[in-house]
């Protein structure tokens, strides 16, 4: 199972450190371990990749409000 970074999650999420700290305080990141060597958190990729559609699924209604086009609202009279 491959396995990021705090510093990989929050890239690849569009995330602070911050964010990513709490979401793994409130469990978002059920299977995320910390390496007894470094200390590192290591986050599996499809943790995140559950919170990232989440958060498509979230904007993608946001965007919706604001992807029609302008031109679309012009009167062709």
């Amino acid at each position: 199972m491959a396995k990021l970074t705090i510093n990989q999650t929050m890239a690849c999420l569009n995330i602070s450190r911050q964010s990513t700290m709490k979401w793994l305080t409130e469990g978002r990141f059920p299977n995320a371990e910390k390496d007894q060597l470094s200390g590192w958190w290591l986050i599996p990729v499809e943790d995140i990749e559950k919170e990232r559609q989440k958060l498509v699924k979230r904007y993608e209604r946001k965007l919706s409000k604001v992807s029609t086009p302008a031109i679309e609202f012009v009167d062709n009279e």
